[in-house]
């Protein structure tokens, strides 16, 4: 290659490429590993996120078709006043579940998502006595609040265990912070399966 065309190439990746830097800390050794053994990094990581894309595309779709809101993370389902807690989900527009307009809207978190998600995909009896009973968002209230308490419990006790203090987030706040995020990942993880998606 000659040198016009090294000052070329140059000069093309300074105006057009984009590098991006990627820190690994200890505790972040089993993703240092898996990087390592792949014999294309680059294309590794380019389809890692390119999939992810996908994937958060496909959640967005669903959560259309299902009037879930995906940018606030929140199921917002219509409340009817006394004595029933009737609602309507913009899924299913079953008549007698229709609520009149102007009524206020109950505002269910992460948890509560997930359960929905969960009893009418693949428990649909459960999850139709619950709707028949005008029990449903009671129900998935219950589950937001006892999973949140639950995530609360599993994430100081993990911190506990491996450290995590406020002496860490002051002199090494990139380490508390990556750690933070694993805790949060697996409390979330053990949350999901130990009560959101029980039977």
């Amino acid at each position: 290659m000659s040198e016009a065309s090294k000052r070329a190439k140059a000069r093309y990746m300074r105006e057009n490429v984009t590098r991006i830097t990627v820190d690994f800390y200890p505790s972040e050794s089993d993703l240092v590993l898996m990087l390592k053994n792949q014999p294309k990094k680059q294309t590794y990581i380019k389809n890692l996120i390119r999939a992810d894309i996908v994937h958060k595309r496909n959640l967005a779709k669903k959560s259309h078709k299902m009037g879930l809101t995906e940018s606030t993370g929140v199921l917002r389902i219509k409340n009817m006043e006394k004595p029933h807690h009737a609602f309507s989900l913009q899924a299913d527009k079953r008549p007698h579940e229709l609520s009149s307009r102007g009524q206020p809207e109950l505002e269910l978190g992460y948890y509560a998502e997930k359960r929905y998600e969960f009893l009418k995909y693949n428990l649909k009896k459960i999850y139709y006595d619950l709707l028949d009973n005008c029990r449903l968002v009671d129900h998935l209230t219950q589950i937001e609040e006892k999973a949140l308490i639950s995530e609360q419990i599993f994430m100081r006790n993990m911190m506990k265990d491996e450290g995590v203090t406020e002496q860490l987030k002051e002199e090494y706040p990139f380490i508390w912070a990556s750690k933070m995020e694993h805790i949060r990942e697996n409390a979330r993880e053990k949350v999901l399966w130990d009560i959101v998606y029980r039977v």
